[in-house]
């Protein structure tokens, strides 16, 4: 890999040579920072090529101001970036896809012959490593339009501690004996989790209190169909799942208990679960009143159901939370959701258990599904002081 990048340095400097590119050498400053640039795209590119994602290319940020005001600058990722990306292209290394839409990214993609360069140096994944650049804590707050803005980390004790306890749990899961046996092509040594605060639009000064769930980890971004061949210490594995853990927290929030069976069941929507679920979670998260339901919510109506009729369906089945809907309680209610999974995974990893965190469910080996499913249970009694079930669902059978 250092090769592959140091030769694509190399003919990059003699393609500026043959052009007329560049008047003068870089300074040694500037050389380091180009070096690195290269060093990091190749990377990429071949990173792409041997862990092909479901859709899409590579979003490559071309130094816009406003990221570098919450970010960690890149040697190498600013104005200097465009023209190194032209000669890229030039010398076959990417293809580059200009976005067609504003604010869209630019996006990148490896040639074939960056791909036969890449067979031909016998290039694998035991070739990578991973260094963590920018942040580990995001906190992000939407606009009136819709537009996600990153926000600075508040300056206090507290993202400090907060900081500690994701390098502990990264440094836990880098060690970690997990594989996948399916057929996919899966980087399994993408395990660094970040995690992301939400700034509700109604809360002025930035703050840590909202929101906070764990993204990252190649298990996110597969469904249980792909997760179930992953292996933990060679043991086929299991999801553990809080159960209807968003009313279940807001009840805890009002300090009443739920009503018995499935909080999402809605007379006259038995096949529209999915739908109720999240009709309940967004009257959680709006401030003020509802007058526009998200489509992908009416759509799984049955006819005749319109989202007034939805939201009196629901407060008849849980007249209790009512002060809640249209508060953006939802916010506070992730920030415990997920400081109740930091807790999960601290103490796991006390316990020499290795789980793979999914927002409210755990992935972990089928032996220790029930010591994982109490502690579960027990660190949520702790922070909400209400009981949260888990339920459990098994993969196929090491072989």
């Amino acid at each position: 890999m250092s090769a592959l990048a140091g030769d694509t340095s190399k003919s990059i400097l003699v393609h500026e040579t043959r052009n007329g590119l560049r008047k003068r050498r870089r300074k040694p400053a500037d050389l380091v920072a180009f070096n690195n640039a290269v060093g990091i795209i190749v990377a990429n590119l071949a990173h792409y090529t041997l862990f092909p994602p479901n859709t899409g290319q590579i979003i490559l940020p071309m130094g816009h101001p406003r990221a570098a005001q919450v970010e960690t600058p890149v040697p190498g990722f600013g104005t200097a970036l465009p023209s190194l990306v032209s000669s890229l292209e030039a010398i076959g290394v990417l293809h580059r896809t200009e976005p067609d839409t504003a604010r869209f990214a630019t996006t990148i993609a490896p040639t074939p012959a960056f791909r036969a360069e890449m067979a031909s140096r016998q290039i694998s994944g035991d070739d990578f490593g991973r260094v963590q650049v920018g942040d580990c804590l995001r906190l992000t707050r939407r606009s009136a339009s819709g537009e996600k803005n990153r926000l600075p980390i508040p300056s206090s004790s507290e993202p400090a501690r907060l900081r500690g306890e994701i390098h502990q749990i990264n440094e836990w899961l880098s060690d970690g004996d997990i594989s996948y046996v399916g057929n996919l092509s899966i980087d399994v040594r993408d395990r660094s989790l970040v995690r992301c605060f939400n700034l509700p639009p109604h809360i002025e000064v930035p703050s840590l209190d909202f929101g906070g769930r764990l993204f990252g980890g190649f298990w996110q971004r597969h469904g249980w169909e792909v997760r179930q061949h992953i292996r933990i210490n060679g043991e086929s594995v299991a999801e553990v799942d809080y159960g209807q853990m968003m009313p279940r927290l807001a009840y805890a929030e009002i300090g009443e208990k739920p009503p018995e069976g499935d909080l999402y069941a809605i007379a006259g929507l038995e096949g529209s679960r999915a739908a109720v679920k999240k009709a309940l979670n967004a009257l959680l998260f709006k401030v003020g009143t509802m007058r526009r339901w998200p489509q992908e919510i009416l759509d799984g109506l049955p006819q005749g159901w319109t989202g007034t009729k939805l939201r009196k369906a629901i407060l008849c089945r849980h007249p209790s939370l009512a002060s809640l809907v249209g508060s953006g309680a939802g916010y506070r209610l992730f920030n415990r959701e997920s400081t109740i999974m930091c807790a999960v995974l601290l103490r796991c990893m006390g316990a020499g258990i290795v789980v793979l965190p999914i927002h409210d469910a755990v992935i972990c080996s089928a032996s220790s599904v029930p010591t994982v499913s109490t502690i579960m249970q027990e660190e949520a009694f702790k922070l909400c002081n209400a009981e949260i079930p888990v339920s459990v669902t098994k993969g196929e059978p090491s072989k």
